[in-house]
């Protein structure tokens, strides 16, 4: 039995060590997909502009982890590399994504990663792994060793004991030689139940001290995960520096709704996550229709358009984010079905994409913008009442009006200002750029 149990220890062991090291593979993978996707949209922008391109390249080539990225033109030449390509391929991991660009393929981009990062995610796991089984092995052994040691002897009186149990009087005590064994046996079990109390005391702390440790590794990975977003959504702010802070001031209207719409602590999370990067997707459209200051064509404003989409595929490819995509890809969706990119209408669209879209509509109207001064409290609150059950879903406007007209109220007080001082820059028309829906 010992035997058994030992091999179905350490079985187990190796099995949910073979696990670990099949997920931590497709997480690290995973991240470099996701590297390689958003790659792939930047490079098929500046697909022509071989200076941003090889910056873009040798950027992604410095990052944690990264052996090295190679730009391929669609014959498997050699367009550009940076990193370190001639690196043994035993020591990476290597995942392709095409480059595409207006359904034109122009290429390929592939991401090498270390192995040693699955290494060093793996490591942790290994040593709590081989810690345990060696305890519970140790355990094991030592109490079957001290139970056929003390159990062995007694058994038979034990079972006569056993036996005559319910009548205790017909016993002859001169007859009866085994009481005082027995007695020293449930002494043995009491001392065992002692040891073995004091020994899940021991594990019980040990137990905890792992616990703060796994604790203190969860809060440093989600930190270490806001940082991502905030980097995420600074690269997009070097993009447009009139539009800088947009996501995160979308992200804090929407924060505040969602506690007035009484929505979990889980969920306000999620909606400021997606609020954050629901322009992300801004990154595949070129800078010369994002930063044009006049009128948009039908073409521009159909590169435009195409972002909420983009950021929804960028944000799907990455692990546990698919609601966030969801909330991404829709958030120019209309009460009325009039939106984009996929026409919903009404409670089809999601939840969060409609809490966005007001809070998003808000922070635009709000700021200055290259084509218009903002717009001012009053007009901004009167034009999210007049877009109340047609852009907007109108119980979300109605149930957080408090909450959003007074953050309306801050930020144009706070944007007037800043016009005060800067009263020397012209405003530039807002001709042709109503398209955006009141919303960037």
């Amino acid at each position: 039995m010992w035997v058994v149990s030992m091999l179905i220890v350490w079985g187990g062991a190796a099995l949910f060590l073979w696990w670990n090291a099949i997920q931590t593979e497709a997480q690290v993978r995973q991240m470099a997909r996701a590297v390689a996707s958003t790659l792939a949209v930047t490079i098929g922008n500046d697909w022509e502009n071989t200076t941003h391109m090889e910056t873009t390249v040798h950027l992604a080539s410095r990052q944690d982890g990264v052996a090295y990225v190679k730009v391929r033109l669609p014959s498997g030449g050699l367009r550009t590399s940076a990193g370190d390509p001639g690196i043994d391929p035993s020591q990476v991991w290597v995942e392709s994504e095409p480059i595409t660009h207006f359904n034109q393929q122009l290429g390929s981009v592939e991401v090498a990663v270390f192995r040693w990062v699955g290494t060093e995610l793996l490591e942790p796991w290994v040593r709590t792994t081989l810690w345990i089984t060696v305890a519970a092995t140790l355990v094991a052994t030592l109490v079957s060793w001290r139970v056929t040691e003390r159990a062995t002897k007694p058994l038979e009186r034990l079972r006569t004991a056993v036996v005559h149990w319910e009548e205790p009087v017909s016993l002859d005590p001169a007859e009866f030689s085994g009481a005082r064994e027995l007695e020293d046996l449930f002494a043995g079990f009491n001392e065992m139940r002692q040891r073995a109390l004091a020994r899940r005391a021991e594990l019980e702390q040990e137990v905890a001290a792992r616990t703060e440790e796994l604790d203190e590794a969860y809060r440093a990975l989600e930190t270490s995960f806001q940082e991502t977003v905030a980097a995420l959504a600074a690269t997009l702010d070097a993009r447009d520096r009139m539009t800088a802070s947009h996501g995160n001031r979308t992200a804090e209207l929407a924060g505040r709704m969602a506690e007035t719409l009484g929505m979990s602590a889980e969920e306000q999370r999620r909606l400021v996550l997606a609020a954050t990067l629901h322009d992300i997707g801004k990154i595949g459209v070129p800078e010369a229709v994002l930063l044009k200051p006049g009128p948009l064509t039908e073409a521009e404003w159909r590169q435009m358009q195409a972002h909420a989409a983009i950021g929804g595929e960028i944000l799907g490819a990455v692990s546990g984010m698919a609601d966030v995509a969801e909330a991404v890809r829709h958030h120019h969706e209309r009460w009325d079905g009039s939106g984009y990119p996929d026409g919903l209408a009404g409670e089809q669209i999601p939840y969060m994409s409609r809490i966005i879209a007001v809070a998003d509509a808000a922070e635009a109207m709000c700021s200055r913008r290259r084509y218009r001064a903002s717009l001012g409290a009053e007009t901004v609150l009167a034009e999210l009442r007049r877009c109340s059950g047609t852009q907007l879903d109108p119980r979300i406007v109605e149930q957080a009006w408090d909450v959003i007209e007074a953050t309306v109220r801050s930020w144009c007080s706070e944007e007037a200002e800043r016009s005060r001082e800067a009263a020397s820059e012209p405003v530039l028309t807002t001709a042709g750029r109503e398209r955006t829906s009141h919303a960037d």
